[in-house]
């Protein structure tokens, strides 16, 4: 990370979205933050929809906030795809948001 930069790691594995995040990822450099697929959601039945609801933070929920946020740019980070590819869940985001996304993957270097 390069002195200057803003970085918002909003990465705790069970995150929803609340005034703080709001607040730490306002005009970030780079937002890391966890997602799961709204469409996967879909098909789970009701215990796990209001388990996921309650603690993650969807695809639609992430691009909200970051359209809120305007981040440089996102990796997203402990996604739950539930059957979608990661095509799919960039695309459920860039529906709604339309800054730069990027998919966590080991070593992966950020610029």
């Amino acid at each position: 990370m390069r002195f200057g930069r803003k970085f918002a790691n909003c990465n705790l594995h069970s995150t929803r979205s609340c005034e703080n995040i709001l607040k730490d990822a306002k005009d970030a450099d780079i937002l890391i933050h966890e997602v799961y697929s709204y469409a996967g959601w879909k098909n789970k039945n009701e215990f796990w929809q209001k388990y996921h609801k309650a603690n993650h933070t969807s695809s639609r929920e992430l691009a909200d906030l970051a359209t809120k946020t305007k981040p440089g740019k996102i990796i997203l980070n402990h996604a739950l795809y539930w059957g979608v590819t990661d095509k799919d869940l960039l695309k459920e985001i860039t529906e709604i948001y339309d800054g730069k996304l990027l998919v966590r993957s080991d070593l992966m270097m950020v610029d």
